[in-house]
């Protein structure tokens, strides 16, 4: 991206190569992964969210429905409503702690 910001997939992305780097991160983000992505992104996370990891096997894969406001489904076509979903899934990027959500799906942080 031109400005500089990363979008959901790229920070989860970086989280779990450090995850996988750094064995007592790892640890922690199976452990309390709320601490861990907030140590990750420097941020305190609104107590309002509730992180969650799914850690996926060799034969399993997770896909995780991301959060969407009520009545936007309704509202928008399938096109827009992709563009929509992929925007809510980013939205962490920008500093706006809503949702993200990734193509593997192991991690995600919604509204509670």
């Amino acid at each position: 991206m031109s400005d500089g910001k990363k979008r959901g997939g790229e920070l989860e992305a970086e989280l779990f190569a450090r995850a996988y780097k750094d064995a007592e991160f790892r640890q922690r983000l199976i452990d309390d992964p709320r601490s861990a992505v907030e140590e990750f992104l420097d941020v305190e996370l609104s107590s309002e969210l509730d992180v969650q990891l799914v850690q996926d096997g060799p034969n399993t894969t997770t896909l995780v429905m991301p959060y969407l406001p009520e009545g936007v489904a309704d509202e928008l076509s399938e096109d827009e409503l992709a563009d929509e979903i992929f925007g809510t899934c980013s939205k962490a990027a920008y500093g706006e702690v809503l949702g993200t959500c990734s193509n593997s799906g192991t991690l995600w942080v919604n509204k509670a």
